[in-house]
């Protein structure tokens, strides 16, 4: 089991995420672009931060790394219409991946144990 942080501005997005991710035995721990405060989180807390790429306050790539320099090791994007662009702009920033939602279970699994094992 992996703890994760997911960062995402849509209820429904968050609440649907949320339930597949802990449906796969993951603890997850939800926040908003509008109250998170990166600064007083522990990037050890968490195996995996998922950021939203459409925020309403922000930009999934800005907080993706604002993560990073805060010392989060594992960051990856979260998409609901993943586009080719979105892989590129990760990779080139440095980010572990592009977590496509919605999808299956499987498919949902797989990508995670892709970007971390555990």
């Amino acid at each position: 089991m992996c703890t994760l942080l997911l960062v995402d501005d849509s209820p429904t997005q968050s609440c649907y995420l949320e339930f597949v991710l802990s449906s796969l035995g993951h603890e997850v721990h939800t926040q908003d672009s509008a109250n998170l405060q990166p600064e007083e989180l522990k990037p050890m807390a968490f195996d995996i931060a998922l950021v939203s790429l459409l925020l309403a306050n922000s930009n999934g790539f800005e907080i993706g790394l604002r993560l990073q320099n805060l010392g989060f090791e594992r960051v990856a994007i979260v998409t609901m219409s993943p586009r080719s662009t979105d892989v590129q702009w990760t990779k080139a920033l440095g980010l572990l991946g592009v977590l496509d939602a919605p999808n299956s279970l499987v498919n949902i699994r797989h990508q995670l144990q892709k970007m971390l094992q555990c």
